[in-house]
């Protein structure tokens, strides 16, 4: 993965949120100020052992990479690049039956849902990639 040199001029976006931030004193009293503030990240960590951390971690950034495969892939328009949060609320928690009968598998979503279209439009989209893979 490739990052970015730190002598590289901050993005347009970063220019941005950095003329709107208000003035705010320096010194040594603002940079304690500023350092209490912070929490260290491994408060922020589910585990007390590094091992079993690091497995997290490493799961978590698997969710994040199918998150990343699956909207690309299936999602269409508005979706394609939609944030996980909008993903998970709307999406990842749509009502829906999974049925196996008569060696077909059968997902069956409720059709009142406001992003049922959205779903069986990713889902169809999924089932002709799998066609379309080698065996």
């Amino acid at each position: 993965m490739a990052t970015a040199s730190p002598a590289s001029p901050p993005t347009t976006r970063h220019r941005a949120c950095l003329r709107s931030r208000p003035a705010t004193a320096s010194g040594p009293a603002a940079r304690t100020a500023s350092r209490t503030r912070r929490t260290p990240a491994r408060a922020n960590l589910p585990y007390s052992g590094a091992a079993s951390n690091a497995i997290w971690i490493q799961v978590v950034l698997l969710a994040m990479d199918l998150t990343a495969w699956a909207q690309q892939l299936a999602l269409t328009e508005t979706w394609r690049v939609a944030q996980p949060k909008a993903l998970r609320l709307k999406l990842f928690s749509t009502a829906a039956r999974y049925v196996t009968t008569a060696r077909r598998r059968i997902v069956d979503i409720d059709p009142a849902w406001p992003w049922a279209a959205v779903v069986h439009d990713a889902l169809k989209h999924l089932a002709w990639l799998a066609r379309l893979a080698p065996a």
